[in-house]
């Protein structure tokens, strides 16, 4: 389990799940409830990606996450918290960059974000993304210029064939085989709170005492504001 956190307090969660691991439906609805503007999930099969996204509905989600699960085998999922862009379908990951590669992405680029915009910093990301080489994904001094590019944010890439690199993947952490991009992914101790369920309420105390899930405390300096 988990012992130590950077950058607890991040809009969004990507999450990548290697075949043959399971996430549980508890921890899946944590993730919903803290970052409740949308979820999508994608897969690769027969030479393509496979994407589901959903709204509104939590249990709809997960019929659908749990029915494909047993269709795929490496599984990338993503839940939003709406920071620029719509509330839609368009601006709910996972994106498409170009024909052969998709990506899920955790953070705000500051480069690409406007106040008001219809369309989300990570959409404006890819659209720019879209300009490299088809198979930039398989470039390591690429990947560690997008890495670069967008600071301690996370991203998530996965091909037609099923390959999967994350960006910045030292920034989340490995929990039981399934990478986390954050922590909301993991109950806190909401005791401490009173009964709030918003992690933007929570956000100001910079701090989160009791992680109910890994069992650990976590002192201000070893998470991010």
């Amino acid at each position: 389990m988990a012992t130590q956190w950077k950058g607890a307090f991040e809009v969004c969660i990507a999450i990548l799940k290697p075949k043959d691991s399971e996430i549980s439906n508890e921890t899946l609805r944590e993730c919903w409830n803290s970052n409740p503007h949308g979820a999508g999930f994608m897969y690769a099969k027969d030479n393509r990606v496979i994407v589901r996204k959903e709204l509104k509905h939590f249990e709809r989600f997960l019929k659908q996450y749990r029915k494909h699960e047993k269709l795929g085998g490496k599984m990338v999922i993503h839940f939003r918290i709406m920071t620029h862009g719509k509330l839609d379908y368009k601006n709910t990951h996972p994106h498409q960059v170009n024909n052969k590669t998709w990506l899920v992405h955790n953070g705000v680029i500051s480069q690409h974000s406007y106040k008001n915009a219809k369309l989300s910093d990570t959409v404006k990301f890819c659209k720019m993304l879209a300009g490299l080489p088809v198979d930039f994904m398989q470039s390591k001094p690429t990947l560690k210029l997008i890495g670069g590019y967008i600071d301690t944010d996370k991203i998530i890439l996965m091909d037609t064939s099923g390959k999967t690199r994350i960006i910045n993947e030292n920034e989340g952490v490995w929990d039981e085989g399934i990478w986390y991009s954050n922590q909301s992914y993991c109950p806190i101790n909401y005791a401490q709170y009173g009964s709030t369920r918003n992690w933007f309420d929570i956000r100001d105390d910079y701090i989160v005492d009791d992680c109910l899930l890994c069992h650990s405390s976590l002192q201000d300096n070893e998470v991010k504001s």
